[in-house]
């Protein structure tokens, strides 16, 4: 039975829509890991600056060393929206420099840790990948913010959140 021109239109505009719902994220794979996204306020150690907004995000990430097997991990990140004019300044004369704990546990399998990370640069952030093992992880960020290093004018913020660790469900990336 020959395709109608309108039928084909049909076809390809329903294909448009559904990748652009999977893009943006409206359609989800079966086993794909929910992510914790809050946004915060802190002081800026700088007390003339107003206070900086920060993106708090706990994920499901995957990590492969040496072209070894990929390991599921929690992925944590902080930093301000790229919205926020203080992300777009290309020179910056006055730095921060960002100390980040990350206490969690596994509710799954009872393991529990602390993960450290300090950095410093135009805005405060943070990264890192835990190894937890899979299932529902439990975590507290806190970042303490100071002006040039941690213990200048500290400014202290914290956020808690869950997520589930889980496989790629598609393979290796």
């Amino acid at each position: 039975m020959p395709r109608t021109r309108n039928s084909l239109l049909r076809r390809m505009f329903g294909v448009l829509l559904i990748s652009l719902m999977m893009s943006v994220g409206l359609l989800s794979g079966g086993g794909t890991a929910s992510a914790a996204l809050v946004n915060v306020a802190t002081p800026s150690p700088y007390p003339w600056e107003a206070p900086i907004p920060l993106d708090f995000n706990g994920y499901s990430a995957q990590l492969s060393v040496a072209e070894g097997p990929y390991v599921a991990k929690l992925g944590i990140s902080v930093a301000p929206p790229t919205t926020d004019p203080i992300y777009s300044q290309q020179f910056r004369l006055l730095t921060y420099s960002s100390h980040t704990e990350i206490n969690w546990r596994n509710a799954s399998t009872g393991a529990s840790g602390t993960a450290f990370s300090d950095e410093g640069g135009r805005y405060p952030s943070a990264s890192a990948l835990i190894d937890t093992g899979l299932g529902w992880v439990d975590y507290t960020i806190v970042i303490t913010t100071g002006a040039f290093i941690p213990q200048l004018n500290p400014q202290t913020v914290s956020v808690s959140g869950s997520v589930e660790v889980v496989p790629w469900p598609y393979g290796p990336a």
